[in-house]
């Protein structure tokens, strides 16, 4: 092969690579037993920054976050409430001074949150959708590409 085809194949390659990481989808999921069947961006929102403890059916929920500087974390924010993740730590930073709130538990990776909404029928985390198996419900699919936020029932 000549260099100029290596170069152009490395190139797509990358462009494809790219425009996955771009096109990613976060699941918010649920234990599959949960009375939570779909949910909002917004009441995501507000069940994640710890304003409401319950959710619009009034099932108290156990809030499972990812690592406080990833990169999911980061974009979850983003898509379900415009934040950055500088503004999201420094919310729960404020409200872990007051003694208002405590902030929810972090576990380390998709994985680990994956089985702790397996766990927990009061659960409920979000994960990259590729982590997504039929152990769990799927409340909302959050999606990039400047697209609408999307529900989403399973």
């Amino acid at each position: 092969m000549c260099l100029p085809k290596i170069i152009l194949i490395s190139c797509l390659t990358i462009i494809l690579l790219i425009s996955n990481i771009l096109a990613a989808e976060i699941a918010v999921i649920v234990n599959k037993e949960s009375k939570i069947t779909t949910i909002t961006p917004q009441e995501t929102a507000a069940l994640f920054l710890g304003r409401k403890q319950s959710t619009r059916s009034m099932q108290v929920v156990t809030i499972i976050e990812q690592p406080r500087d990833s990169e999911l974390r980061k974009d979850f924010f983003r898509l379900v409430n415009g934040m950055s993740l500088i503004q999201v730590n420094a919310y729960w930073s404020r409200l872990q001074f007051s003694g208002d709130i405590q902030p929810p538990i972090v576990l380390s990776n998709n994985q680990s949150v994956l089985r702790a909404v397996q766990n927990d029928i009061k659960a409920i985390g979000y994960i990259d959708s590729n982590f997504v198996d039929d152990s769990i419900r799927v409340a909302l699919i959050l999606k990039d590409h400047n697209e609408q936020l999307l529900g989403y029932v399973q």
